[in-house]
């Protein structure tokens, strides 16, 4: 009967805007910030902010990739209505941003039973789908869900993102020459907590062209694995950039998965001036790590540096890769989602949730 509504009996199905469709999002993990007023906020920057979208920083001429995803109109232009369209970046958006990913973890942990009996799962599931679709589950959802929760974690490894890790190692004490990863990821650099200086780490961090020590007796690392067997050709720009301090003290160190024996390939001092760090040739074995190695001076002030470094890997003369520590310079690898976090997720790529039918 009128399947065109043509005689306007209903609110014809209508797609959410991107505006609407994230501060969905926070509402379901009861998380959205209602507060009135005030400055504008950066959709993207970490830790992501909790205001309503209409708050979201428009920057003329760089748009927040997050608002260009999603059909944002042009600020360079007018424009008397907003594009519609359906490409698989939305779909992807929702399955792999970390800003979703959060969203997902927060509704999670909201419903997720302390126990796995029976019972206690039925009443988690309602809650999530009350929760996020506003009603209770079908039989044949229920049964799914069910199903779905119940798989085991994900015990298998992640193949690396990349190359590169970044940390911290004590050059002194019981520790002495274990690498430590630097917890904190900031959205731009490595770091010790959210806070800086970090109370236990200090200023100590990796930037993609340099960092900070932590203090005399524990130095920055940037590790790279080698990915296969071969000779490597190591060269770069170090660099103290101030005259305050005493400067910093650089060093290469080439180790194998099956020695205990590291092997230090390269060592240089920086003050106040920019040298280069080159290492014409050295055998590196898969599993291996060359590791990047910057120390206080005597001071222990005034460390921020600049260091590049580029590996060429020649793989038995028949080939060669290179590897730069800019370009590999990446956020680290997502956490795995456990199988409530993973049906939060799914329920936000349901047309239910980001269509008002």
């Amino acid at each position: 009967m009128d399947p065109e509504n043509v005689w306007l009996w209903r609110q014809n199905r209508k797609r959410l805007d991107f505006e609407a469709t994230r501060d969905t999002m926070l509402a379901v993990s009861g998380e959205l910030d209602r507060s009135l007023d005030g400055r504008s906020v950066k959709l993207t920057s970490k830790p992501f902010p909790l205001r309503r979208t209409v708050y979201a920083y428009v920057d003329r001429v760089d748009l927040d990739p997050m608002l260009k995803v999603f059909d944002f109109a042009s600020p360079l232009a007018s424009a008397s209505v907003r594009s519609e369209t359906t490409v698989p970046q939305h779909a992807l958006f929702v399955m792999n941003h970390p800003f979703v990913i959060e969203r997902a973890q927060t509704i999670a942990a909201k419903v997720r039973p302390s126990e796995s009996s029976r019972d206690l799962v039925n009443r988690g599931i309602n809650s999530l789908f009350r929760r996020m679709l506003g009603r209770l589950p079908t039989a044949q959802e229920r049964s799914a869900a069910l199903t779905f929760v119940s798989l085991p974690a994900y015990n298998g490894s992640l193949k690396r993102l990349s190359p590169w890790s970044y940390g911290i190692m004590e050059n002194k004490g019981p520790n002495a020459n274990v690498f430590v990863p630097l917890p904190h990821w900031t959205g731009k650099v490595y770091q010790g907590s959210p806070n800086f200086p970090d109370s236990k780490y200090g200023f100590g961090r990796v930037t993609s062209l340099g960092g900070h020590p932590v203090s005399v007796t524990i130095d920055f690392v940037r590790r790279f694995h080698v990915p296969a067997d071969g000779t490597a050709k190591i060269s770069g720009k170090l660099s103290h950039p101030i005259d305050r301090g005493d400067g910093v003290i650089a060093s290469i160190i080439v180790s194998e998965e099956s020695s205990n024996e590291p092997k230090q390939v390269g060592r240089w001092t920086s003050f106040n001036n920019e040298v280069d760090t080159i290492v014409e040739r050295i055998e590196v074995s898969k599993g291996g790590t060359i590791d990047f190695i910057v120390n206080s001076g005597k001071s222990g002030t005034s460390d921020s540096f600049n260091w590049t470094n580029e590996i060429v890997i020649d793989f038995d003369g028949q080939s060669s890769t290179t590897w730069t520590s800019k370009d590999g310079f990446k956020p680290p690898a997502p956490p795995m989602m456990d199988g409530w976090e993973q049906l939060a997720q799914a329920l936000m790529l349901t047309n239910e949730f980001i269509y008002i039918d």
